[in-house]
């Protein structure tokens, strides 16, 4: 975290000593829920995967300083900064990489990044600072990704552009990348389960999930922390993602993605962190009938595992969302499965099957370049039998989440 830290500061240096190549943007954006559940949020530590709950009806939802430039004719540099005070007040990157691109071939496009960065797996999330532009509450699997999986290390990226070959309506993508600093991934899956909300976590940020009694002094997992630092690097090991695009036209895409952190789940770190080995395919597609209408789907599945055998989880979760933009109006309406599988018998009072859906209605109007409003109605049913571990609450929670939201951007 130190070495990515540093190559922070050293962006930012550069941005000051290149004030003339240097882009400044940025967001905010806050949200009033009109209608929202009793159950504590998981963001202070409840079992309600939304991001609202009674007591947290207004929010700072987004702050997001986004720097970029130019150091070279073929090097730039990427910087985005976050603010949240959910749970805890934390300020820092989400992304901070330089990206190298080499002129090698006048038949392919070659890329490279270092740093830390999110694998380009979905189309879910293209604006800056990896927000969405069709809904404010993005899909469990986005969610998740935001929460706990980010590459830090180094990726490459070869591009078969389809117009160098024979004029083809057909571009191919190949890219990998090896990584350090993502071995707890998993652990919000197996813990809480599913999410649906728009945090994204922040480099050196803790995200807290319900203590429960099954991590509790005296029991089989007492070590786990009621906590995960997604971010931090335990075993030494280097991690792995192989991805492949293709691209119809710029009208039909799809991406593949195998994500293998290659963590050693036998390993226990200060704090009360286990490696977490998490293993994991996705596939996104998105189809743009005309400028304004697309399709855009994601299915994702893989399994978690900590401790020698104490923790086995599957988990598996799919979208599908149709999506309206103009120059003016955004609608977008989004319906979603996701389950977690318990497949360990170590410890039988630690269980850790899940599942649910999640229908998501997103309007957005642009009064101007700057200003945005908007409302957003969210519903979810989702059953997690680790619920049942507090005698107060059931295993099942049906929820309703209506917001307002206003955004200004620059």
């Amino acid at each position: 975290m130190k070495k990515l830290l540093l190559l922070s500061a050293l962006v930012f240096y550069s941005a000051i000593s290149h004030g003339e190549a240097l882009k400044v943007r940025g967001l905010l954006q806050a949200s009033y829920a009109i209608s929202t559940d009793e159950e504590v949020s998981f963001l202070d530590a409840g079992t309600n995967i939304l991001r609202f709950d009674d007591d947290s009806r207004l929010q700072l939802n987004q702050a997001v300083l986004d720097l970029s430039g130019d150091l070279t004719d073929f090097v730039s540099w990427h910087t985005v900064l976050n603010f949240t005070h959910t749970p805890e007040t934390h300020a820092g990157p989400t992304q901070a990489y330089i990206k190298y691109k080499p002129i090698w071939s006048s038949k392919y496009r070659w890329q490279f990044r270092a740093g830390m960065f999110y694998p380009e797996m979905g189309f879910e999330n293209p604006e800056m600072g990896w927000l969405s532009p069709f809904t404010y509450t993005n899909s469990a699997i986005s969610s998740w990704i935001g929460e706990e999986v980010r590459t830090i290390g180094g990726e490459f990226k070869v591009t078969r552009p389809g117009r160098f070959h024979n004029r083809s309506p057909h571009t191919f993508a190949l890219t990998g990348a090896v990584y350090k600093g993502n071995d707890p991934a998993g652990t919000l899956l197996a813990w809480r389960g599913w999410g649906l909300h728009d945090k994204q976590s922040i480099i050196n940020e803790r995200v807290f999930f319900a203590d429960y009694p099954s991590i509790g002094p005296g029991q089989a997992l007492e070590p786990q922390a009621n906590w995960v630092e997604p971010y931090r690097e335990i075993d030494g090991r280097w991690g792995y993602q192989v991805g492949l695009h293709w691209d119809y036209q710029r009208q039909s895409r799809l991406k593949y993605y195998y994500f293998n952190n290659n963590a050693d789940e036998t390993v226990l770190a200060r704090g009360g962190q286990y490696a977490w080995h998490t293993i994991f395919h996705s596939l996104a597609w998105q189809y743009r009938f005309d400028k304004n209408w697309r399709l855009i789907m994601q299915g994702m599945h893989g399994r978690t595992a900590m401790g020698p055998g104490a923790v086995l989880v599957g988990f598996n979760s799919w979208y599908a969302m149709i999506a309206y933009r103009d120059k003016e109006h955004n609608a977008a309406l989004r319906f979603e499965k996701f389950n977690t599988i318990d497949k360990d018998s170590l410890i039988p009072e630690d269980d850790n099957n899940g599942h649910g859906w999640g229908l998501t209605a997103t309007y957005r109007y642009n009064l101007n370049s700057h200003w945005q409003l908007g409302s957003e109605l969210v519903l979810s049913e989702s059953w997690q039998a680790s619920r049942a571990q507090f005698s107060a609450t059931q295993p099942r929670l049906s929820q309703t989440q209506l917001t307002g939201v206003a955004q200004y951007r620059f």
